[in-house]
């Protein structure tokens, strides 16, 4: 039952390390596709902004610079 559970062990790290790197990912894709708008990426992953940027500070994600538009 030893290996099993060890087998197990690493399925589950494996698991757990695939959906750190798509949750990061996916914040990223987001930032860009807002142009580093914190709120507006927020509310398109459903999630609210003090919730973004606390996944931003653990993983490590700078938001893009948002683009300077004047007239």
């Amino acid at each position: 039952m030893g290996a099993k559970a060890t087998d197990m062990g690493r399925a589950d790290k494996a698991l757990k390390a695939a959906l750190e790197r798509t949750k990061c990912a996916a914040v990223e894709k987001v930032l860009a596709q807002s142009n580093g708008n914190v709120a507006e990426a927020a509310a398109m992953l459903g999630i609210l902004r003090t919730s973004l940027y606390r996944i931003m500070k653990r993983y490590g994600i700078t938001s893009p610079t948002r683009t300077q538009t004047r007239n």
